[in-house]
């Protein structure tokens, strides 16, 4: 399909990196959304669909910020979102440890 063609990422598609990378882990995605960039925080990556991903809050509920004009910031409280692939600019490991250092999940859920 055309789609997968857009999305390929030096031979390998990118709906197969995020399997292979991200899911089941905490990650961080930016995305647009009506104009405006949203970027979902710290929420488990738990579905990667042919053309959506599914995050789940961690803890109570999952911080999807807007920027807005101005430098301004909005933040929404969710329990879980489903974002369409096509309208993400990035996936991010939030992990905090050094350079260098492996990050562990498990450190992660814990802050």
């Amino acid at each position: 399909m055309a789609d997968d063609q857009a999305l390929d990422l030096f031979g390998e598609t990118f709906v197969f990196e995020l399997k292979e990378e991200f899911l089941n882990k905490i990650v961080n995605v930016e995305f647009c959304c009506g104009g405006h960039v949203k970027k979902a925080v710290g929420g488990r990556l738990v579905e990667v669909g042919r053309d959506f991903i599914e995050l789940v809050a961690v803890e109570e509920t999952l911080d999807v910020i807007l920027f807005g004009n101005a430098n301004e910031q909005f933040t929404e409280h969710v329990g879980k979102i489903i974002i369409p692939i096509d309208h993400i600019c990035s996936v991010e490991d939030p992990c905090k440890k050094k350079k260098h250092e492996p990050c562990d999940d498990e450190a992660v859920e814990a802050e």
